[in-house]
């Protein structure tokens, strides 16, 4: 469980940080701080998330949220079915997406179209869109990496976000604490030359047991480059009921049985029932009283 408090020398993530599902229907108290989830993915992520936009909309409204980021891989599918929910729920909708960029094998480097299979990934970053012409400059980057790729995949690499800069959007870099240092360094260096000041390094806590060690990691890598932490969820359904359905998902896109599946098909993301939502909250307090990243985009 996370300790509900942390030593006064461990800095706090600057965007709250919360679940988006719940057992059982729990609205938001007035004693907890303020919340935006500013990564979650719907089932239009492909074989990735097992519910649908409106209903991560219904849920985040429900238990108070200020904000919603839909963040579907390399994709706005499922961006119109949130509008509508979010729209008649008064529930800010943050437009974003995530994308896995890639370095190509040497093999593959010759090829026209390249694929996963053909290559290493390189690093992770959600882009929300801050503007309208963010989210045009986000559109643009999705359609060149579909267009890189065959048919259902996608390509993306650092050349291709330099050749088609969203300078209009917020980055969330979700790197691996348990990555070598210079991994770090180099990811870090070129996010920041890209994104500047729009960038932040998102934080995912999921009641594991490792929470502290997690975010005291993550808290060394932000000091380290002077990246500001900003807790994100990596919400992948709205209820725990879905977790069969998840499960399933992720042994099909990985081909292994369910018995041998373990967490290598992102069921640790899950976020925790809601009656833990405070304890996640308090790790969020000082966010709550910052800029919070939602509030720079539309």
């Amino acid at each position: 469980m996370i300790p509900q408090n942390l030593p006064s020398d461990t800095p706090q993530p600057t965007a709250v940080d919360s679940p988006t599902w719940a057992n059982d229907s729990v609205c938001a108290s007035p004693d907890l701080p303020a919340y935006a989830e500013l990564y979650s993915l719907s089932n239009f992520s492909f074989l990735r998330a097992a519910s649908f936009p409106e209903e991560l909309v219904e849920q985040a409204h429900e238990l108070g949220y200020s904000a919603l980021a839909l963040c579907d891989e390399c994709s706005l599918s499922g961006i119109v079915r949130a509008h509508v929910a979010a729209k008649q729920r008064g529930l800010k909708l943050l437009i974003g997406s995530v994308l896995e960029l890639r370095v190509a094998t040497p093999q593959a480097a010759e090829s026209r179209h390249a694929e996963f299979s053909e290559s290493i990934s390189d690093l992770r970053v959600v882009l929300l869109a801050r503007t309208r012409r963010g989210y045009g400059q986000l559109s643009h980057l999705i359609s060149c990496a579909r267009r890189a790729a065959a048919k259902g995949g996608y390509w993306v690499d650092r050349q291709m976000v330099e050749d088609n800069l969203p300078e209009e959007c917020f980055a969330l870099w979700l790197p691996h604490s348990a990555d070598a240092a210079e991994r770090h360094a180099c990811q870090a260096a070129w996010l920041q030359r890209i994104f500047g000041t729009n960038l932040r390094l998102g934080v995912q806590l999921h009641l594991q047991g490792d929470d502290r060690g997690e975010l005291q990691r993550m808290t060394q890598l932000g000091n380290r480059f002077g990246i500001t932490l900003c807790a994100a969820g990596g919400v992948l359904m709205h209820e725990p009921s879905r977790r069969v359905l998840l499960d399933t998902l992720a042994a099909i896109r990985l081909g292994r049985p369910l018995d041998k599946l373990g967490y290598a098909g992102g069921a640790k993301q899950r976020a925790p029932p809601a009656r833990s939502r405070s304890a996640c909250e308090a790790l969020s307090t000082r966010a709550a009283r910052g800029d919070g990243a939602h509030s720079r985009c539309l």
